[in-house]
């Protein structure tokens, strides 16, 4: 099991090196603002948090569904999930 285990972290760690290989790869430098971005596809901010909030309220989500415009960023930069990685056939992003 403990071999199994070693197995399952390599796995893992190869799966997110991969990603950011290719991230840096393709990456071209340019970056676009959260607030370009929600408006390019018609939302802003406020509207944004404003829905989440009815969600929670309506018992539809939660706090910790919430994520910070940091931890996006981090991910979006490849960093490793929070949580551990799990040994499945699916590809974590």
């Amino acid at each position: 099991m403990k071999h199994l285990d070693e197995l399952c972290r390599v796995r893992a760690d190869l799966v997110t090196a991969s990603l950011v290989l290719a991230r840096e790869l393709t990456d071209t430098g340019r970056r676009t603002e959260l607030d370009d971005a929600n408006a390019e596809f018609g939302f802003d901010r406020a509207g944004l948090e404003r829905g989440l909030d009815a969600d929670i309220a309506a018992g539809r989500g939660d706090t910790a569904s919430r994520v910070s415009v940091g931890d996006a960023q981090g991910r979006a930069a490849g960093a490793t999930p929070a949580h551990p990685a799990r040994c499945t056939n699916r590809v974590m992003t």
